[in-house]
C-alpha cells in the first residue's frame, strides 16, 4: 500500500487564502491506500499513454533508439523532472518511477558518475516539501547547474552521446512568461558546451507547453528530439524504453511548434491587461482578436512558416499507405486506407483526415483547413498490413453564421478532403461538391431553434481577425486600449430573472409519512412531493456547502458525496487534505498527443474504477479548454489547440468514468484559455469563435459523452460571470444542448474576493452547487444572504432554489454514494414517528425536530402502553438488520434491558429485543446517542408498520432506526 502525507488545516487555510490574493500551487497528486490490484491496471494504463504519446521530433543518422550504446545524460530536469504541473496537475515524488531509475529498468547504461553529480545538485535546490500541497520553490524552471569543463572531459571519455533534458511546468494561477519558452541562459551554455563536446546529442524535452526549438536548427550535433511531456507517476519506464529501442514512439503533436511564441497572433492579447471606462471604473479583460484563426488555423491560413507542423511525429519504422478511398453517404464522409509497416520494427502509424471548405470572400471567416478526423493503427509488426476507416460528419466542418442566418452552414462549393500524415504533409486529396448552401436552424439532437446567444460578448467595434483584411484587422496591443470600449458600471451586476414563474413553490410539506429518495428513485413520480418537503434551509445548504462534497440530509434519505479535484489523479475525500488518491497520469497533453480515443476511454475507467476503491462519488475533470497559446499555465491539463482532439479526449473520459457511476464535471465552461487574472476577467469574443473553437468540445461531452457534471468558470463573458450566465448555462447548455445535470461553480471565493460569485445569481442562472473551499469561513454569511434573497423573492429564488436542489438530487442518485440496487440501508427518522398516548405530568411528546433534539423523537415513554408508529418503504422484500440510534435513559447511572421496557411490532408480528442493553448516563443526557443492534427483521417491499410500545418505565428516545438487506 502507498502512503500519504497530511496537512494542517491551518497550513492549508493559509495557502488557500494565499490563492486569493495570487494563485499558487495548492494541490498534489500523492498515492494513497487503494487496491492494488485497482492501482495496476491504472498503472498499466498510463505505462501505454505515456509510451504512445511521446513525440519523436527529430532522428538524423537513427541516432535513435540507443540500443546498447552508453550515454550521458545533461541537465537538472534529468534528476528532477517534472512528473506533473502545479495545482490540480501537481504530483508527489514520493511513488514516482525517476528518470535515471527507469533507465536502469530497461538497461539503457548511462555515465553514473554524472548522473550522482546531477542528483546531488537537484537534492540542493529543492524547496520546502509541503504534502498534498506542493513545494513552496516549484516553478515553471529549475535553475540549470553549470557543467565544470572536468566533467565535460569524463563524460566525452565515457560516450560521445549526451542527452540533455530541458523541464518546464505549468501551474494553475500562473501562465507562462515568454522568456520561460526560451532556453535560459545557463541551457543555452549547456547545449552549446555539449554540441561542441560531443558527436551525438539528443534532447529531451520535460514539458507541456510548446518551447521555442530553433536552437535545434542551429547545431548539426543535435540529431534527435523528444517530447516526453510530463510523465506522471509510471511514465518514465515508457520513456526508458523508447530511448532504449523496446518501444516505438507513436505520438503525434496537437499543437504546433512555431518558432517564435510571438508567431501566434493570440500572444498579443495574453496577459494582463486593464481598462477604464469614463466614470473611473477599471476591470482586467482578455480580447480573443484573433477570432477562429487559433493554432494552425492561423498558420496554414496566413502562410507563416513553423517549424514542427500540427500533427507531426516521428517513429523508428516506416508505414506505407495504399488503397486509399473516400466514400460519402449523404453527411455521411468515410476514409479508408491499407497502412504496412515497412520498415524493421513494430510500431503504430496515424492517419489524418483534414478538410478545406469553400471560402467566399467577406463572407463568413473560415480557417484554409480544419482536422475532421483520425485513426490510430494497432501495433504493426513488420510487413503487417492493417486497413483502417476514419469518418466524419459534414456538419463537422460547418461555419456559425452570427451575421445573417445564426444558425450553422455549410456553403455551396467544393469540399477537398486530405488524408495526411501531420497538416502538411498530405498523401492522398478528395473533393465532393454542395450544390446548394445548407443551414441548420435547429439543434440535430435536442430540436432546439439556434440562435445567437453571445452578442454581447463582443462590443461595437471589435476587431477580428479577417482572412479577407489580414492587415487591417490582425490583432493589435491592448495597451493601446486604456479606455473601456463599454461602461464598466454593469459588470457581473446580478441578474434576478424568474419571471416565467408566478408561484411559489411549497417547502417543508408533511405527509403521513416522510417520502425518502430511494422512494423517489424507484418512482420518479413521487419526485415533486419528495421536494415540497425541503425546508429553504435545506436547500440553501445543499447549495452552498459543496465544497468538496456535498451534504446529506438524513431525514430525507438524501445520501452526502465526497467531490476531489482534479485530471491528473483522482483523490479520495478531503478536499485539500485528501488521504488517498489513484494514479498520477500523464499530462492530458500526453494522453492527446497518442491521437487514440480508445486509451482515452480506458483512462477513464480507470479512473472510475479508482474512484469507487477511495469513496469518491464526484470528480472534477476533464478540463475541455483549449491551448489558445503557448503561454497557457494550464496547457498541462487541456489537451490541444485544436477543438475536435479536446472534444474527443474529454468525451471517452467522460464515458469511460461515467460507466463505473462516477460523476464528472467538465471543466473550464468557457474561455478559461488564461490563468492570469482568472479570478476577475472579462473575456470578449465573437459567437462565431466561441462556438466553433471554445464551445464545441464541451458541446461534444454534452451530446455524445452524456456528461452528468459541467463545472462553469472563474471568468466574465463580457460583463457577466460564466456561473451566473442564463445565455451560457440555460439557454446553451440545458435548452439547445440539452444537458440535464448540475453545474458547479468553480473554487467559490465569495466573501472573500468581495461580492464575485454571487451565489443568488448564480442560483437563479442555472448554477446549482457553490464549491465553497473555506465554507467555515463563507457560513457566517452565505447562506443567510441566500435566505434573505428568498424572503424578497419568494417566488422566483424560491423556484430558483428547487430547481437547482432538482438538479442535485438526481446527481446523486447517479452517483456511487447512492445505492440504486436496492440493497443498502434504508434510514427512517424519529420525527416520522405519529406518537399516541398520554404523558407524564410536565412533559411533552413531540413529532417534530428541533434544534436540540438532533431529529428524533422525544418520546420519554414512562408510561405504559404508550405508542409509537413509525413507517419504513423498503424497496424490496428481504431480511434486513435493524439498528437503533437511541439516547441514553433519562434516570441516573443505570442500564436497562430493552425488551423489558418496549414491545416491538413489525407488521403485527412481535420483534424479540431482549438482550440490547441501552446504556444509562446520567440525568438529562439523553442527547448523547449511541447505536445499538443489528436485530433481523423480516421487511416487505413497500410500507411496513413499525411500533413501539411502553412496557416498563425507562424507555429511551428514539433518533433514527436503520435497515440493512443482509439477503
Amino acid at each position: 500500500m502507498k502512503k500519504r502525507k497530511l496537512m494542517s488545516f491551518v497550513l492549508i487555510l493559509g495557502l488557500v487564502m494565499g490563492m486569493i490574493a495570487g494563485p499558487v500551487s495548492t494541490v498534489r497528486a500523492s498515492g494513497g491506500d487503494i487496491d492494488p490490484d485497482v492501482l495496476s491496471v491504472s498503472a498499466e494504463v498510463g505505462d501505454r499513454i505515456q509510451e504512445e504519446g511521446i513525440v519523436l521530433l527529430k532522428n538524423e543518422n537513427n541516432v535513435l533508439p540507443l540500443r546498447d550504446r552508453k550515454v550521458n545524460v545533461f541537465g537538472v530536469a534529468a534528476a528532477a523532472p517534472f512528473y506533473g504541473s502545479s495545482g490540480s496537475g501537481s504530483v508527489s515524488e514520493d511513488n514516482v518511477v525517476t528518470f535515471f531509475g527507469a533507465l536502469d529498468e530497461a538497461g539503457v547504461r548511462y555515465n553514473p558518475t554524472l548522473a550522482k553529480t546531477y542528483l546531488s545538485y537537484a537534492d540542493s535546490i529543492k524547496g520546502i516539501d509541503l504534502g498534498v500541497l506542493g513545494t513552496i520553490s516549484d516553478t515553471h524552471a529549475k535553475e540549470e547547474m553549470k557543467i565544470e569543463k572536468a566533467d565535460l572531459k569524463a563524460a566525452a571519455a565515457y560516450s560521445d552521446i549526451a542527452i540533455a533534458v530541458i523541464g518546464r511546468c505549468g501551474s494553475e494561477g500562473y501562465d507562462l512568461k515568454e522568456e520561460e519558452l526560451r532556453l535560459s541562459s545557463a541551457e543555452e551554455a549547456m547545449i552549446n558546451a555539449l554540441c561542441a563536446d560531443f558527436k551525438h546529442v539528443i534532447l529531451i524535452f520535460n514539458t507541456a507547453n510548446i518551447m521555442e526549438m530553433g536552437f535545434l536548427e542551429e547545431h548539426e550535433e543535435i540529431e534527435g528530439a523528444l517530447m516526453i511531456w510530463n510523465p506522471g507517476e509510471v511514465g518514465m519506464n515508457a520513456v526508458a524504453r523508447v530511448l532504449k529501442g523496446d518501444a516505438n514512439p507513436s505520438g503525434r503533436l496537437t499543437d504546433t511548434v512555431a518558432y517564435s511564441v510571438k508567431d501566434h497572433p493570440s500572444t498579443v492579447n495574453f496577459g494582463d491587461f486593464s481598462y477604464t471606462d469614463a466614470k473611473g471604473n477599471s476591470a482586467k479583460f482578455v480580447e480573443y482578436e484573433e477570432g477562429i484563426y487559433v493554432g494552425y488555423r492561423y498558420f496554414e491560413t496566413f502562410g507563416k512558416e513553423v517549424q514542427y507542423p500540427f500533427g507531426y511525429g516521428l517513429s523508428y519504422t516506416e508505414f506505407e499507405w495504399s488503397d486509399i478511398k473516400m466514400n460519402r453517404n449523404g453527411d455521411r464522409v468515410t476514409v479508408s486506407l491499407d497502412v504496412t509497416n515497412t520498415g524493421d520494427m513494430a510500431g503504430k502509424d496515424v492517419a489524418e483526415v483534414y478538410v478545406s471548405v469553400p471560402y467566399i470572400a467577406g463572407g463568413i471567416e473560415k480557417s484554409a483547413i480544419q482536422l475532421a478526423a483520425y485513426v490510430k493503427t494497432d501495433l504493426l509488426e513488420p510487413g503487417e498490413t492493417g486497413r483502417y476507416e476514419a469518418d466524419f460528419n459534414i456538419w463537422d466542418v460547418s461555419s456559425y453564421d452570427s451575421e445573417k442566418e445564426e444558425a450553422w452552414v455549410l456553403d455551396k462549393g467544393e469540399y477537398r478532403v486530405f488524408v495526411s500524415k501531420d497538416v502538411k504533409n498530405r498523401v492522398k486529396s478528395f473533393s465532393f461538391n454542395l450544390s446548394d448552401k445548407m443551414v441548420r436552424k435547429n439543434d440535430e439532437v435536442t430540436g432546439t431553434a439556434i440562435r445567437n446567444l453571445f452578442d454581447d460578448v463582443s462590443y461595437d467595434g471589435m476587431k477580428v481577425l479577417s482572412r479577407n483584411n489580414p492587415a487591417g484587422t490582425f490583432p493589435t496591443k491592448p495597451e493601446n486600449k486604456a479606455v473601456s470600449p463599454v461602461s464598466l458600471e454593469n459588470i457581473n451586476k446580478p441578474v434576478y430573472e424568474m419571471s416565467f414563474i408566478s408561484n411559489a413553490p411549497k417547502t417543508g410539506a408533511k405527509y403521513d409519512h416522510t417520502i425518502l429518495l430511494a422512494e423517489v428513485y424507484a418512482n420518479p413520480s413521487l419526485e415533486e412531493k419528495f421536494l415540497d418537503q425541503f425546508t429553504v434551509d435545506e436547500m440553501i445548504g445543499l447549495i452552498c456547502d459543496a465544497g468538496y462534497k456535498t451534504n446529506a440530509i438524513d431525514r430525507l434519505g438524501v445520501v452526502a458525496t465526497a467531490d476531489n479535484d482534479g485530471p491528473a489523479a483522482v483523490k479520495g475525500a478531503g478536499g485539500l487534505s485528501y488521504k488517498d488518491s489513484g494514479l498520477a497520469w500523464p499530462a492530458a497533453v500526453c494522453l492527446a498527443a497518442t491521437w487514440n480515443d480508445e486509451l482515452a476511454y480506458e483512462m477513464g475507467c480507470c479512473c472510475g474504477a479508482e474512484a469507487k476503491a477511495i469513496g469518491t462519488d464526484v470528480w472534477y475533470a476533464p478540463a475541455a479548454n483549449l491551448h489558445r497559446n503557448p503561454l497557457g499555465g494550464r496547457n498541462f491539463e487541456y489537451y490541444s489547440e485544436d477543438p475536435l482532439i479536446c472534444g474527443n479526449m474529454a468525451n471517452e473520459i467522460v464515458k469511460g468514468a461515467q460507466e463505473q457511476n462516477v460523476i464528472i464535471t467538465v471543466k473550464h465552461f468557457a474561455l478559461n484559455e488564461q490563468e492570469t487574472n482568472r479570478w476577475w476577467v472579462m473575456e470578449w469574443a465573437d459567437e462565431q469563435t466561441m462556438r466553433e473553437i471554445y464551445l464545441r468540445p464541451f458541446e461534444k461531452t454534452i451530446k455524445d459523452g452524456k456528461a452528468k457534471g459541467v463545472m462553469s468558470a472563474y471568468d466574465l463573458l463580457g460583463l457577466n460571470w460564466c456561473s451566473a450566465n442564463p445565455a451560457l448555462l440555460n439557454s446553451l447548455l440545458r435548452e439547445e444542448w440539452g444537458f440535464d445535470g448540475c453545474v458547479w461553480s468553480d473554487y467559490s471565493v465569495y466573501g472573500l474576493y468581495g461580492d464575485f460569485m454571487n451565489p443568488m445569481a448564480a442560483v437563479y442562472n442555472g448554477c446549482d452547487l457553490m464549491l465553497t473551499g473555506l465554507y467555515a469561513i463563507q457560513q457566517v454569511y452565505m447562506p443567510s444572504n441566500m435566505k434573505s434573497q428568498y424572503g424578497k423573492d419568494p417566488v422566483g429564488f424560491g423556484n430558483a432554489l428547487r430547481r437547482a436542489t432538482r438538479n442535485i438530487i438526481r446527481m446523486k442518485m447517479d452517483s456511487l454514494a447512492f445505492d440504486k440496487s436496492g440493497d443498502g440501508k434504508i434510514k427512517v427518522e424519529g420525527e416520522t414517528a405519529t406518537v399516541e398516548g398520554k404523558t407524564n405530568k410536565g412533559s411533552t411528546f413531540y413529532e417534530k425536530a428541533d434544534d436540540t433534539s438532533n431529529g428524533m423523537v422525544l418520546s420519554n415513554f414512562s408510561v405504559k402502553n404508550n405508542k409509537a408508529t413509525w413507517i419504513i418503504t423498503a424497496p424490496k422484500a428481504g431480511v434486513y438488520d435493524m439498528y437503533m440510534r437511541l439516547a441514553d435513559t433519562h434516570l441516573l447511572g443505570w442500564n436497562v434491558d430493552l425488551g423489558s421496557e418496549i414491545r416491538m411490532e413489525l407488521n403485527g408480528e412481535e420483534v424479540d429485543l431482549h438482550g440490547i442493553t441501552v446504556k444509562g448516563a446520567g440525568w438529562l443526557t439523553f442527547n448523547k446517542f449511541d447505536t445499538y443492534g443489528p436485530v433481523s427483521v423480516d421487511l416487505l417491499k413497500g410500507e411496513n408498520v413499525l411500533t413501539w410500545t411502553v412496557i416498563g418505565g425507562d424507555a429511551p428516545n428514539v433518533d433514527y432506526f436503520e435497515f440493512e438487506s443482509i439477503e
